[in-house]
Parts: C-alpha cells; structure tokens; sequence
C-alpha cells in the first residue's frame, strides 16, 4: 500500500510517495531537520517497498565522466626564448583567447621559425604573460578552435599549424594598426 505525504513547514516542502514504514521515517527526520542545515537522509534505499519482489532500485549518484587516458599534459616548454613575446603582443588589441593564441601561434611561426609548433609552446607563451592575461586551458581552445574559429589545424602527432583561414583572420583583422 502506498502513503503519500505533502508538508509544507513555510516553504519546506516535503513531498514523500511510499510505503508506511518511508513516509513515517521521512517525515519525522524532516520535522528534526527543520532549521538545520546542509543535512540529507541517510539509507533511504532501505526503506522503498519491493516491487514483484524485486529489490528496490539503489538510488541515484552522481555519475563522473571517466577521464581520458594517455595525453601528455601541457607543461610550460622552457627552451624557448619569448623574450620578444610581450613587446610583440603589445602591438595588437584582442579581447579572445582564440585570437590571443593566433598572435602566439604566428609570434611562434614567423619570430621563432616554429612550424608546426606544440600545444606546450602556445601555452609557454600565455604563461609568459600570465600577469597581464589569465592561463587558458590550451587543449579546450584548441578543441572549440575546431567547430568555431579553424584558425589552427592538428596533425596526428600532437604538432599544430595555422590555417588558412587563421592566417588570413591575422592578416585582414587583427594585424591593422592598435587604436590609441
């Protein structure tokens, strides 16, 4: 036989659909919690009614996506010299991270003949500015990169270049003049 309770205590709200033995353990556990907080019912599961005999269902938790296994994690490479980066960076005025890792990729590219360049190598030149810009995660712009700017292209090995349509994005839009 089922029991249905519906409190409200000002905004409480309680409502418990079970057997007897639930609603009644439900209910006076609610009304002793009532003006603390942060508490929740323990062992809830053992007191939902067997269905045809069936043990009751567990309940519900959280379930965290497994995490992927086997990439490198993305380490700030010291061998490179970026100590042009900030006076080069401090020509363009961009407000995106996507256009931010453009100015590096070519900053990579053109001053430090890096072609194809690391996710590492782009990430080294975020943290070098990490005092006037926040740290990125490189591996997320570089996946959203994919569906939305294409300004970069990865190649099976870990190794990036720039597109076309990145080159041409630096070229015509973020390569004019800084506005003073």
């Amino acid at each position: 036989m089922k029991n249905k309770l519906v409190a409200d205590f000002l905004s409480g709200k309680l409502e418990v659909t079970g057997s007897e033995e639930l609603v009644k353990f439900i209910y006076e556990d609610f009304k002793s919690q009532l003006g603390k907080s942060n508490t929740t019912v323990k062992n809830v599961a053992e007191f939902q009614p067997k269905v045809d005999g069936l043990p009751p269902k567990p309940t519900p938790k959280s379930v965290k996506s497994p995490r992927k296994k086997g990439k490198a994690s993305i380490e700030v490479d010291t061998s490179l010299d970026l100590a042009k980066l900030p006076s080069y960076f401090a020509e363009f005025d961009v407000k995106k991270d996507a256009e931010r890792a453009l100015i590096f990729a070519v900053f990579l590219q053109d001053e430090l003949s890096l072609n194809p360049f690391t996710a590492s190598a782009l990430y080294s030149c975020f943290f070098a500015l990490q005092g006037k810009l926040k740290l990125p995660n490189v591996e997320s712009l570089l996946a959203n990169d994919k569906a939305r700017t294409k300004f970069f292209e990865r190649q099976g090995d870990g190794q990036i270049n720039i597109t076309t349509v990145g080159r041409n994005h630096f070229n015509l839009k973020i390569s004019e003049p800084k506005v003073t």
